[in-house]
């Protein structure tokens, strides 16, 4: 193999392992949360760990590890800056030095960056299981800009939904071969119905 071209093969291999380190680390920071609340001891500080445990673990976690595949799919150096910003922001949440409104910002940036992205891509690709990516992007960035007014658990209903419909979405566009051309209509349908406004 050419030396100059496998250069930038390793350059982008070492940048998605560094990519997800931040989620690994919001999965740590997210079961040590968990620990503390089923009231066992769990290996790092306490402090706001419990408080933020559905956040760092729905779009620190899973939303860095979504983005990041997506990212690599795009071949787009942008598209990186979804999981960086989302890991990042699920760190700054579980470090107690770090104020609590630079981890909201890292996930509100996260997450607009998702929305940006999925809307780009459908413009070259118009489909429903992309629309309903969309939507779930939308419910996650809904859920970070909200969280400065609702508790957690008020916003759950749209962080569990983008998790299920965002999954439900990327395994319809898998399998489009072997299903029937009106499904992506039936789960962009089903995952709107989701879409409530969450108590104010």
């Amino acid at each position: 193999m050419n030396k100059d071209r496998a250069q930038p093969v390793i350059a982008r291999s070492d940048l998605r392992m560094g990519l997800m380190l931040p989620g690994g680390i919001c999965l740590l920071a997210g079961l040590s949360a968990g620990l503390l609340l089923i009231a066992d001891p769990a290996p790092a500080d306490p402090a706001r760990l419990p408080d933020v445990h559905g956040v760092v673990m729905v779009l620190g976690f899973l939303g860095t590890l979504i983005s990041l595949e997506r990212a690599v799919a795009l071949r787009q150096p942008r598209a990186y800056v979804e999981p960086a910003a989302l890991g990042l922001g699920g760190i700054a949440l579980a470090a107690p030095p770090v104020p609590l409104v630079v981890g909201r910002s890292l996930l509100m940036v996260g997450c607009a960056v998702v929305v940006a992205t999925l809307v780009a891509l459908s413009g070259r690709q118009h489909d429903d299981p992309t629309a309903t990516q969309i939507l779930g992007a939308a419910m996650a960035f809904g859920a970070a800009a909200l969280w400065t007014k609702l508790d957690v658990a008020d916003l759950l209903p749209w962080l569990v939904s983008y998790i299920v419909v965002t999954i439900a979405a990327e395994r319809v566009e898998l399998a489009r071969l072997t299903m029937p051309l009106w499904s992506g209509r039936v789960l962009l349908l089903t995952s709107a119905a989701l879409l409530r406004r969450p108590p104010c």
